[in-house]
């Protein structure tokens, strides 16, 4: 039987689908891509069912430096996605094996990555992430309740350590189809060569994988007669006494260090419960103790713009020249913006909770910053500009989850924009998120229009910031902007950005369009594919 037979192609393109299209999620992505492929998605698979029965070779992964706390940074993976697409099918085929194995820490001890009952029902990979955490809130909240001592840790640099050798063990205990596991580690050797280790970040079968490899160390705390929650790879053990917190301790850095792994120094710590209690409080209930009209407050907010989004989406839906994805928040008609008591209220949480406080609290962060979107507060807006501008983690939740939900968002956009030009963005990192969601929030300003041909005159260091310049000139510029984009397209070696420069100059000169497309259809399958996604669109 061959290799192609034995996966689901179609379904591991609806799953990559989804991961290309979460910014929150994936760390690069380009432009159009998926509608490109969905464009003649059968062609796409046929030609992956053929080169993986020849003998697929997956190609080498790009690594870009992702900003992390205290200007540390994080290498994170991109993937060519094809590459991803098979990487998807091999873990859809592992899937049910791997929930097997560790659907037994399932809502009790582990919280992070809830695996599904069936696959194969949608794009989605694991239960609601949000619904999982708030359950690991709840757990680790009543289980203060029953200690004196926490022990709280998580792991240095998880996903880059994750030892190959150990991993195909794990996965020989649970499954002995040999075929699927070489192609498996085919890829990882590939992506990590020549260290032997390391997980792609940023991408759902990773993260399923990554559950699997703590499999066994949430077994032997359990089997050393502890309470533990973890939630990826922060983890918390509850204890009697310090010195069982201390032994503990001991023994989880011989568990990691068995694997390969490391405790994070700087984020471990032993805590008494009340002192757990504190410095873990649910973000939800410091909004209810200010005041808990501010929570039905921000719910009907937020219901009315789902309704506006679910709307407008639906409308766009049966409209071809739409093809844009959406940030959350999507197109939202401007209001006043509104000072009242409740939204002074929550401006006030986030001074006092973290404008004013030495604790980086990830999640009270990101909770507030959503809500402060869903009221169309601008409270936290210079703070978040210079969050951006200092380095400092949560870009893509700033932009995404904030900016996009606000009514100056083209005002926000000129002040990116600008702090890009002036080169006070410290991260090529950055520049790509900013780029990407200028483009992805529809905004078109004279500010961002002219600084985008700057950008489009200069070298990127990563290729997909490149790749939203030329697809925003294309959407927004002049017929120069449409000229000087074609210029590039024999340039280019690169399938997908030829994809991107195709789409790009759809509203060129008719005739001189024609001829074009006619010779790049000839170029590459993707080219082929854009070629006719632009004639929709145009036409």
């Amino acid at each position: 039987m061959s290799l192609s037979s034995d996966l689901n192609l179609e379904l591991a393109w609806e799953k990559t689908k989804r991961n290309l299209s979460r910014n929150d999620k994936i760390f690069i992505n380009n432009p159009y891509i998926t509608e490109i492929i969905d464009h003649d998605r059968s062609e796409y698979i046929e030609q992956l069912s053929q080169k993986l029965d020849s003998g697929y070779s997956p190609s080498d992964s790009r690594t870009v430096s992702f900003p992390k706390k205290d200007w540390n940074v994080r290498p994170a993976s991109v993937l060519k996605i094809t590459d991803l697409t098979i990487y998807s099918a091999i873990i859809i085929e592992l899937y049910d094996d791997i929930r097997s194995e560790i659907q037994w820490s399932a809502q009790d001890r582990r919280f992070s990555r809830i695996l599904l009952d069936d696959i194969s029902e949608n794009s989605y990979w694991m239960e609601n992430p949000f619904k999982s955490w708030k359950q690991w809130n709840e757990k680790s909240q009543t289980l203060y309740n029953e200690y004196e001592y926490v022990l709280s840790t998580d792991i240095s640099s998880y996903f880059e350590n994750v030892e190959h050798r150990i991993l195909d063990s794990n996965l020989r205990e649970i499954t002995d189809n040999e075929k699927l596991r070489d192609l498996l580690w085919k890829f990882l050797a590939r992506w990590n060569r020549p260290k032997g280790r390391g997980l792609p970040q940023g991408y759902y079968p990773s993260n399923i994988l990554s559950e699997l490899y703590l499999n066994r160390i949430d077994k032997r705390i359990k089997s050393e007669g502890y309470d533990h929650t973890r939630y990826g790879d922060d983890l918390k053990i509850y204890c009697r006494n310090r010195n069982d917190a201390i032994n503990m301790l001991n023994k989880l850095s011989e568990l990691y260090r068995n694997k390969g792994l490391y405790i994070n120094k700087s984020k471990t710590e032993i805590l008494t419960s009340k002192e757990a209690k504190r410095k873990f409080k649910d973000p939800r209930e410091i909004i209810k103790q200010l005041q808990p009209k501010i929570v039905d407050r921000i719910r009907q907010e937020r219901e009315d713009r789902r309704k506006k989004i679910k709307a407008k989406r639906d409308k766009d839906s049966s409209d071809s020249r739409n093809y844009i994805p959406y940030t959350d928040g999507g197109e939202i008609d401007e209001s006043d913006i509104r000072e009242d008591e409740e939204i002074i209220l929550l401006g006030n949480a986030f001074k006092k909770h973290i404008e004013d406080s030495d604790l980086d609290n990830k999640s009270l962060f990101n909770y507030l910053v959503r809500n402060l979107g869903d009221v169309n507060s601008h409270y936290a807006v210079p703070y978040c500009l210079d969050r951006i501008k200092d380095g400092r983690t949560q870009i893509r939740r700033i932009v995404d989850k904030y900016f996009s939900k606000l009514n100056n968002r083209d005002e926000i956009a000129n002040k990116l924009i600008s702090m890009i030009l002036n080169e006070e963005i410290i991260y090529e990192f950055q520049k790509f998120v900013i780029v990407r969601w200028i483009f992805q929030s529809n905004i078109k300003t004279k500010k961002t229009i002219s600084g985008m041909r700057r950008l489009f005159r200069e070298p990127q260091q990563i290729p997909e910031t490149r790749n939203y310049i030329i697809a925003y000139l294309g959407k927004y510029g002049d017929k120069t902007d449409v000229e000087t984009i074609s210029e590039e397209y024999p340039k280019s070696n690169n399938p997908v950005q030829k994809s991107i420069i195709l789409i790009a100059i759809r509203d060129m000169d008719p005739e001189i369009r024609g001829a074009f497309y006619n010779q790049a259809s000839k170029d590459h399958q993707y080219c082929k594919s854009s070629v006719a996604l632009a004639k929709n669109i145009s036409g």
